[in-house]
């Protein structure tokens, strides 16, 4: 629950933000939300708000942005135990992006590439119904542990976009999240494949 009504807090103030962006100018700003998963075939769900700017007789385009990205990643290993792991994560990041052939006046494959920096929140937890030696025992034998914490990160972003003109576009990225310190045992790596829609205002 305190997860949860924190991801909903994030959410509303992004949406807020961007929208507030976008009213503040003709010149490229837009939203965008997202669906996706990782490598453990978690669930990532993100929200976004960013500003194109072109480079005149360039075959590229700049875009600045602030996103947040929800995700939540579970997985079952079996050795001499059985061993459930659960990790959630609230990403807040900025980033900067390479759009190559992009085209907002007219429908256009585009390309990107791009940087970014994250601040992330981390709820990591592990739990085994035989093992009884991971800290916090179960009445039946089992025990568990668990570890929540705040790390830096950077990210690596690439992808492919499909501009529909008229300020609509979808993409398909590749945001690869690097973080700097451990919370728990839960992955310093998180690549994410991410399907995302946005409108520019």
């Amino acid at each position: 629950m305190r997860h949860s009504i924190r991801s909903l807090i994030a959410l509303t103030l992004l949406l807020g933000a961007s929208v507030a962006f976008a009213a503040a100018g003709d010149g490229g700003w837009g939203i965008r939300g997202g669906l996706g998963t990782d490598i453990d075939l978690g669930v990532a769900v993100g929200l976004g708000g960013s500003y194109v700017l072109p480079v005149e007789r360039q075959p590229f385009s700049f875009e600045f942005g602030a996103d947040y990205l929800y995700s939540s990643t579970d997985e079952t290993t079996t050795t001499q135990f059985r061993y459930e792991e659960n990790t959630e994560m609230d990403i807040f990041g900025v980033r900067a992006n390479l759009l190559f052939k992009y085209a907002r006046s007219r429908p256009s494959w585009y390309y990107i590439t791009g940087v970014g920096a994250a601040a992330v929140s981390v709820d990591w937890e592990e739990k085994s119904p035989d093992d009884s030696s991971l800290g916090t025992p179960f009445g039946n034998g089992g025990s568990m542990q668990s570890e929540s914490g705040t790390a830096a990160g950077a990210v690596i972003n690439l992808g492919v976009g499909r501009n529909f003109g008229r300020g609509f576009d979808t993409r398909l990225e590749v945001p690869m999240l690097v973080l700097f310190s451990d919370v728990g045992e839960a992955a310093s790596f998180v690549p994410t494949v991410l399907v995302s829609a946005t409108y520019r205002f």
